[in-house]
């Protein structure tokens, strides 16, 4: 199977009677993940049929994958990018920090880059994350410090382009006042000239 010939994308409730027989067939928590319908993703071929499908919960700035399942474990390879890509845009989407997974593929450490969380990872993590699995691994997207570090300085930018736009204003002021001047004084010496000359005149 090519992969240009199936897609992913979200389940819907035409995809509930597959996804049961696939939830079952690997030992997952169907019921609940019926209830979770909104955070399943499915890869499909071209005929429609079900190749694999993924959970993706989201809780503020971070982001949990769980609930994997394939039919085929030959396709696993292929599908599993093709999910990953798309799990990609949905933390761009909702501006995740962190994506958190129990997954044991080799596929999400080796290929992804998720890691052992760490001790300053587990302070950030959601709680009910925790709750589902005590061997969590995490992907660090962005760090809320760094948008800090980013929104100031986008701040000291914008008051620097303030200024600079503040400072041509004043320029500009200042030479429309020098030519408003010279234009005074110009006036003021064709009239004083005009005066000369009628007195010179009336003389």
């Amino acid at each position: 199977m090519k992969p240009d010939s199936c897609h992913v994308r979200r389940a819907t409730i035409e995809d509930l009677d597959s996804l049961r027989l696939l939830w079952a067939e690997e030992r997952l928590p169907v019921e609940d993940l019926e209830r979770r319908l909104k955070e399943i993703h499915v890869a499909v071929n071209e005929a429609g049929a079900l190749l694999g499908a993924v959970a993706f919960e989201v809780a503020g700035a971070h982001g949990r994958i769980h609930s994997e399942a394939f039919w085929f474990p030959e396709h696993e390879d292929m599908v599993r990018p093709m999910l990953w890509e798309h799990l990609q845009v949905l933390a761009h989407n909702f501006g995740l920090e962190r994506m958190w997974t129990a997954e044991e593929s080799p596929f999400w450490r080796h290929y992804v880059g998720f890691r052992e969380a760490m001790t300053e990872d587990a302070a950030h993590l959601p709680a009910h994350f925790q709750a589902h699995s005590a061997r969590l691994h995490v992907l660090r997207l962005r760090d809320a410090s760094h948008l800090v570090e980013q929104a100031e300085a986008e701040l000291r930018e914008l008051q620097a382009a303030q200024q600079r736009e503040t400072a041509r204003l004043m320029r500009r002021a200042q030479l429309l006042r020098m030519l408003a001047l010279a234009v005074a004084i110009l006036l003021f010496g064709l009239m004083i000239m005009a005066a000369v000359y009628v007195i010179r005149r009336i003389r």
